[in-house]
């Protein structure tokens, strides 16, 4: 059965997204009026310093959350989803009753087709959508790539051709497989059968999984 899928990469997400937006998702999604001004008043007058040899300027913020604040996250995926919210998934993949457009962790955001040509749609909506936000689409790191074996097929962002690529490599360290058996691991030496403890937290280690069709 054929797939198509991008993985799209966003410049500077966290820096770039639009506050005003950033309020309309508060609203969308039922939070308090009262809190969305206690959050405003946190962003309001918001400034950063550049300093350039001995010279040094002030300027005024104007967009992105803020770095190392634990709400930050929270912010930004609220208002992404704003974005996706308002793309047509039809051309995503149908399963059942349902249809999986799209997979999300954070910035890092995967559009799924059966067909190229929805592939392309899909990312052109997307792109549109995000930049409502702030948002804008890495053209050089955002890839593709699908298992039907076609030479003459071609993916585009903004007139700009997108690399299809034929693996996609995830880096993790100590990635959520390797928690799953630690888990497992633990659970053995509880019950007497493992004979190490360094056999329950291994060394962390950069680990390469391939995504396979």
């Amino acid at each position: 059965m054929p797939l198509y899928v991008v993985f799209i990469n966003f410049k500077k997400a966290f820096d770039s997204i639009e506050l005003q937006s950033i309020w309309e998702a508060l609203q969308s999604y039922g939070i308090d009026a009262g809190e969305i001004e206690i959050i405003k008043m946190i962003y309001a007058n918001a400034t950063s310093s550049i300093n350039v040899g001995s010279s040094s300027a002030i300027i005024n913020v104007q967009k992105g959350v803020r770095q190392g604040d634990t709400l930050s996250p929270i912010l930004f995926i609220l208002t992404l989803q704003l974005a996706l919210d308002r793309v047509n998934w039809e051309h995503g993949i149908h399963l059942g009753e349902r249809i999986l457009g799209h997979l999300d962790f954070a910035d890092d955001i995967v559009l799924c087709s059966r067909t190229l040509e929805g592939l392309q749609s899909l990312l052109d909506q997307v792109a549109a959508r995000a930049r409502e936000v702030g948002l804008h689409i890495n053209v050089q790191k955002t890839k593709w790539m699908s298992n039907v074996p076609e030479e003459e097929e071609t993916i585009l962002l903004n007139d700009a051709e997108v690399e299809k690529i034929q693996q996609r490599n995830i880096k993790k360290n100590c990635c959520w497989l390797e928690r799953i058996q630690q888990s497992k691991t633990a659970v053995n030496f509880k019950k007497g059968s493992c004979s190490s403890e360094k056999e329950i937290f291994p060394p962390m280690r950069n680990t390469c999984y391939a995504l396979c069709f």
